[in-house]
C-alpha cells in the first residue's frame, strides 16, 4: 500500500527534514481532500494574526488532536480559496516560533517540530509556519472555558472526545508498558579476522547487555531486546519490512585496506536463544544479552606478510550507529538510538560503556550507518 504524500512529510518533519518551500507550494497546490485529513490541515493568516490568544486555543486544540491519533502536521498561512500565502506576522516583534513555543507549552510533554518558510507572491515575501507533532504515548488535554477538553483527529475532521470515550481511550492507554533502555555493560571480545586480502584489519565481537526498565503501573509480558546495525559479514537473511520501515540506514563506503563497501550488511541481532522472555513488574528492571556485535579493528601492522598490502591509517577510528529496541507482548517497539566510536585499543579497554551512548527515539526513526573519523577526531562518543 502507497504511503500518502502528507504522511512522508510528516515523517521527515519529525526528523527535522522540512520540505522546501517550493516543494510544500507543489504539494499544497495539488492537494486533495484525502490530503487535508488524518495527517495534515491548513489555515489562512488572517484569524492568527487578528486574534492571537483564540487562535493559540485553536492550535492546542488542532494539534493535541493530531497527537491524540498519530501525529499530523499544520500550515499556518495558507488559504485554500484563493490557493495563495498569506504572512504570519510576529506578534509584538517577537519571532513567530518563539510565540508557537509559548502556546505549546501548556501541552506538555507533546514534542513538536517547527519551521518558518518564505514564499515569494506577487504582492511580497510571505512566511509561512509549519507545526508537526508526532502520535503521543497518552491523552492530551487542552483547556476550554475552565473546562478540561480532549481532541482526537479524525480523517479531516477534528472532534472532540465525550468524557466516556476519554474514560475508554485512557484507561487503555494507561494498561500499556513503559519501557525504557540502558546500557549495563560492553564488554570487547577478540575474534580471528577474516577480511579476504586485507593486510591491517583485524576484528573483535561487543558482549552488550541492557538493561530494561519498566516504568508503568503494570505489567510487561514477555519482553525483549535487539539491535539493527552494520557488520561485514552475509547476514544469512534478509531484514523484515517491518524493521526496514522504522529505521534509517546509511549505506558504508569502500574502506582503505580492501574493506569493500559490498562486505557490510544490515543485521538483525536478537536477544540471544537461552535468555527467554521476561515479565517485569512496576518499575522492575531486567537484564538482556544480545548476541555478540562483530566489527573490524583497525591495526598498525599486518598480521601476516607480504607488508605491502593496503593498509588504514591507524590515526582514523571507526563511528557506527545502530538501531536499539525493547518490546513487550503485544505491545510497539520502543526505539533507542546507540553510538559507537573506537580505535585500534579498543580490545584493551574492559569496558566499552563510556565510547557507546544510547538515546530514546520516540519521534525519529533511529540511524544505521557506519563511517571512518577523520584524524583527531575524538573516540568517546558525548553521552
Amino acid at each position: 500500500m502507497p504511503v500518502s504524500r502528507a504522511r512522508e512529510l510528516l515523517l521527515g518533519m519529525l526528523e527535522d527534514d522540512f520540505p522546501t518551500a517550493q516543494e510544500l507550494r507543489e504539494f499544497l497546490t495539488g492537494a486533495s481532500r484525502e490530503d487535508e485529513g488524518q495527517w495534515c490541515d491548513w489555515k489562512s493568516a488572517r484569524g492568527v494574526n487578528a486574534d492571537r490568544k483564540a487562535a493559540g486555543r485553536e492550535l492546542r486544540k488542532d494539534l493535541s488532536a493530531f497527537a491524540n491519533a498519530d501525529g499530523g502536521f499544520l500550515v499556518l498561512g495558507y488559504n485554500e480559496a484563493t490557493d495563495t500565502f498569506e504572512h504570519v506576522a510576529s506578534p509584538g516583534g517577537q519571532h513567530v516560533e518563539q510565540w508557537l513555543s509559548n502556546v505549546l507549552t501548556r501541552l506538555a510533554p507533546m514534542q513538536f517540530r517547527s519551521r518558518a518558510l518564505r514564499f515569494e507572491e506577487r504582492d511580497g515575501a510571505k512566511d509561512v509556519l509549519v507545526v508537526a507533532v508526532g502520535r503521543a504515548l497518552r491523552l492530551l488535554h487542552t483547556d476550554e472555558a475552565g473546562e478540561t477538553a480532549y481532541y482526537l483527529r479524525l480523517g479531516h475532521q477534528t472532534l472532540r472526545l465525550p468524557p466516556w470515550h476519554v474514560a475508554d481511550l485512557m484507561l487503555g492507554r494507561r494498561a500499556q508498558p513503559v519501557l525504557s533502555v540502558k546500557l549495563w555493560r560492553a564488554s570487547p571480545m577478540p575474534t580471528r579476522a577474516n577480511y579476504g586480502d586485507a593486510g591491517n584489519l583485524s576484528s573483535f565481537a561487543i558482549d552488550l547487555i541492557l538493561s530494561v526498565e519498566n516504568d508503568a503501573l503494570t505489567n510487561a509480558e514477555g519482553v525483549r531486546a535487539g539491535m539493527v546495525c552494520y557488520c561485514p559479514e552475509p547476514s544469512g537473511a534478509s531484514l523484515p519490512a517491518a524493521l526496514q520501515r522504522s529505521i534509517r540506514h546509511s549505506p558504508p563506503q569502500d574502506w582503505p585496506g580492501n574493506l569493500a563497501a559490498s562486505a557490510w550488511s544490515l543485521h538483525h541481532n536478537q536477544q540471544q536463544f537461552l535468555q527467554p522472555a521476561r515479565t517485569l513488574g512496576p518499575f522492575d528492571v531486567s537484564h538482556h544479552s544480545l548476541h555478540p556485535w562483530r566489527l573490524p579493528i583497525l591495526i598498525d601492522e599486518p598480521e601476516r606478510p607480504p607488508a605491502p598490502l593496503p593498509r588504514v591509517p591507524t590515526s582514523r577510528g571507526v563511528e557506527l550507529f545502530a538501531a536499539l529496541y525493547v518490546v513487550a507482548r503485544d505491545g510497539e517497539p520502543v526505539w533507542h538510538q546507540l553510538r559507537f566510536r573506537y580505535r585500534q585499543n579498543v580490545t584493551a579497554t574492559p569496558d566499552l560503556a563510556p565510547q557507546i551512548s544510547i538515546a530514546p527515539s520516540p519521534f525519529s526513526r533511529p540511524l544505521v550507518a557506519v563511517a571512518l573519523l577523520e584524524p583527531g577526531e575524538p573516540v568517546v562518543a558525548p553521552l
